[in-house]
C-alpha cells in the first residue's frame, strides 16, 4: 500500500502569494501594474472556468500588492545632501562608543513625509537612547547598494536592508547633530519594558542564579542574562532551539492554560475553555514581540482548536501553509528572514517525516518489524550500489566484493555481535557474495517505495555505504552519536572521497 502526502489544499495560495511578493519586491514594474495584470489574468481563467488558476492568481495580486505597499523606498532626491530628520526609534544596539539604530522617519527637512525606516548610525554612546524616544538629526541619506554599504561583519547591506525593510542608512550622525525631543512609547515599546520587568522579577524571585537566567530565557525569550557556557552546553548537547521561542514554548503553554480552564470543560464548556486558551495564546505572542516561530505556532494551535469547536478535522501541512499564508499578507518581507524560512521548513519537514514514520507503524508490516530487530541488535547497514554504476565508468570505484568484505570484516572486530541489513538493486547477487556472514537482505522496498530503505538505513547503529548519496544520506542521518561509518576512499575514479564526508567517517580502499 503506497504512502501518500496529505491532501495541501493551501500550498497553491501560498505559493503564489510568494511570487506575488517577489515580483513587487524585484520587478522595476509598479505593483499596482502587476496586480492589475493579474486581476485581468483571473477574470480570464474564471471565464474559462480554471478556478484553481484564478484563484491562485488573486492570490498573487494579494503578494505584489502586500509586499509594494511595504517596500522599504526613499525618494533618490533626498539622497546625497544633509537633511534634518524626525522619527521615533524603534530598535537600538549599542557597541562601546557607537550606537546603531532602527528609526521610522516621518519628517525630513520639516515637511511631513511618507514613513520609512532608516538605520542610524550615531557616533557617540551619549546621549543614551531607548525604543519610543522621539529624535531629530542631521544625516546624509545613503542609499543601500552594496558595493557602498557594508555590515562591519561581511554581511550584504542590500540584503539586510531589504529584509528589514530598511529603506536608506544615515551611516555618520555626530552627537552634536542628534537630539531626543520626546518619548513616545508604543505598543512593542511596552510589551519590551513588560518583558524585562518579568525578566527582573524572576531573576529576583529567590531561584538560584543558573535557574533563573534559564527560566526568564525560557519564558520571555530573553538571553541577555544567560551566562554564555549554560548557551554553549545547550549548543553542545543539541538543544540550543530550546532557548528560542518557538512551538514547544506554545505547546507548553497551551497545556498549561487548558488545565487551568479545565473546569470549564468539566461543566459542559468545552468551546470556552478553547477559546479562552486561544486569547491567551495570542496575548503571549504580543507579549513576545510576534516573532515568527511564535505566530506559526500560535496560527497551528488556533486552526487547531477551531477545527475542534466547529467539529471539523484539521490537516498540521495545511495549517502550517494556512500560518504561512497569514504572516506574509500581513508582513510580506519576513520571507526574507532566516527566521522564518528555517521554522516553517523545519516544521513541515518534520510533519511529512511523521507521516513516513507513520506509515512505517501503521501500514508497512515488513518494515515494522524490521525497524524492532534493528533496535533490538548491534545493526549495521550495508549499501551495495550496482545497477547504473556497472555502466558508468567514472563511479567504478568499488570492483567485485572486496571493499566490502574488508567493511564487514572491520565491523565484526569493533561489533562482534554485528548483525548486517543489507539494502541493494541486485540483491540476489549480494545474497551469493554475503554466505556465511549474519545477514539480513531487505528486498521488498522498490519503485516508489525506495525511500523506506534509506530510512531503514538511518535507523541503523553503524552504517557501510557505497560512493552513492542515497546511503550518504541514510547514515548522515542516522542519529546515534556513537556511529561508525566505513565508505570508500575514493567518490569518484579520479575524486578522493576526502571532503565529501565527515571527518569522523572511516575511509578504505574500494578496490
Amino acid at each position: 500500500m503506497k504512502t501518500r502526502l496529505p491532501a495541501v489544499p493551501l500550498l497553491l495560495p501560498l505559493g503564489a502569494l510568494t511570487a506575488g511578493i517577489l515580483a513587487a519586491v524585484f520587478s522595476d514594474i509598479s505593483y499596482w501594474w502587476i496586480a492589475a495584470g493579474a486581476a485581468v489574468a483571473a477574470i480570464a481563467a474564471a471565464l474559462l472556468k480554471a478556478r484553481s488558476a484564478g484563484a491562485a492568481l488573486i492570490v498573487f495580486a494579494a503578494g505584489a500588492i502586500s509586499g509594494g505597499l511595504q517596500k522599504p523606498d526613499v525618494p533618490q532626491a533626498l539622497h546625497g545632501s544633509l537633511r534634518l530628520i524626525s522619527g521615533r526609534v524603534e530598535e537600538v544596539k549599542c557597541g562601546d562608543t557607537t550606537q546603531y539604530l532602527i528609526v521610522r522617519a516621518d519628517s525630513v527637512s520639516g515637511a511631513a513625509t511618507a514613513p520609512f525606516r532608516l538605520r542610524v548610525t550615531l557616533r557617540s554612546a551619549t546621549p543614551p537612547v531607548v525604543p519610543g524616544d522621539m529624535v531629530r538629526f542631521r544625516a546624509t541619506l545613503q542609499s543601500p547598494r552594496p558595493a557602498t554599504a557594508q555590515i562591519p561583519t561581511g554581511i550584504d547591506m542590500e540584503a539586510w536592508c531589504l529584509r528589514n525593510r530598511i529603506a536608506a542608512l544615515a551611516p555618520e550622525v555626530r552627537e552634536k547633530d542628534f537630539t531626543i525631543t520626546g518619548y513616545s512609547p508604543g505598543l512593542d515599546t511596552r510589551m519590551e519594558r513588560w518583558r524585562n520587568r518579568l525578566s527582573d522579577a524572576i531573576l529576583a524571585c529567590g531561584l538560584a542564579p543558573d535557574c533563573a537566567e534559564l527560566t526568564a530565557a525560557l519564558v520571555t525569550g530573553d538571553r541577555r542574562f544567560l551566562d554564555p557556557a549554560m548557551q554553549n552546553d545547550f549548543r553542545g548537547a543539541g538543544l540550543a532551539h530550546v532557548l528560542a521561542l518557538s512551538g514547544t514554548h506554545i505547546a507548553i503553554i497551551a497545556f498549561v492554560v487548558s488545565l487551568i480552564f479545565f473546569p470549564l470543560r468539566m461543566a459542559g464548556r468545552r468551546n470556552w475553555q478553547s477559546l479562552l486558551t486561544i486569547a491567551v495564546l495570542w496575548g503571549y505572542a504580543v507579549f513576545t514581540g510576534m516573532a515568527p516561530s511564535v505566530v506559526r505556532a500560535v496560527i497551528m494551535a488556533t486552526m487547531l482548536m477551531a477545527g475542534r469547536i466547529s467539529g471539523r478535522h484539521t490537516e498540521p501541512l495545511n495549517t502550517l501553509c494556512a500560518a504561512a499564508v497569514i504572516i506574509l499578507l500581513f508582513r510580506p518581507y519576513d520571507i526574507f528572514s532566516i527566521g522564518f524560512q528555517l521554522t516553517f521548513l523545519a516544521v513541515g519537514a518534520i510533519l511529512m517525516f511523521a507521516g513516513v514514520a507513520s506509515g512505517i507503524r501503521l501500514r508497512w508490516p515488513k518494515d515494522r518489524e524490521i525497524v524492532r530487530q534493528i533496535k533490538d541488535t548491534v545493526s549495521v547497514s550495508v549499501h551495495v550500489r550496482r545497477g547504473d554504476y556497472l555502466k558508468e565508468s567514472q563511479y567504478g570505484v568499488i570492483r567485485g566484493f572486496n571493499y566490502y568484505n574488508r567493511a564487514i570484516q572491520l565491523m565484526q572486530k569493533l561489533c562482534p555481535n554485528a548483525v548486517f541489513y543489507v539494502f541493494s538493486d541486485d540483491i540476489e547477487w549480494v545474497r551469493i557474495q554475503m554466505q556465511g556472514y549474519n545477514a539480513v537482505f531487505i528486498d521488498w522496498n522498490k519503485g516508489d517505495d525506495s525511500f523506506k530503505d534509506l530510512l531503514l538505513m538511518s535507523l541503523c547503529r553503524h552504517n557501510i555505504i557505497a560512493n552513492s548519496t542515497f546511503s550518504w544520506w541514510g547514515a548522515y542521518l542516522n542519529r546515534n552519536s556513537k556511529k561508525m561509518v566505513v565508505c570508500p576512499d575514493h567518490w569518484m575514479v579520479d575524486e578522493p572521497t576526502v571532503g565529501r564526508v565527515p571527518v569522523d567517517w572511516i575511509l578504505i580502499p574500494g578496490e
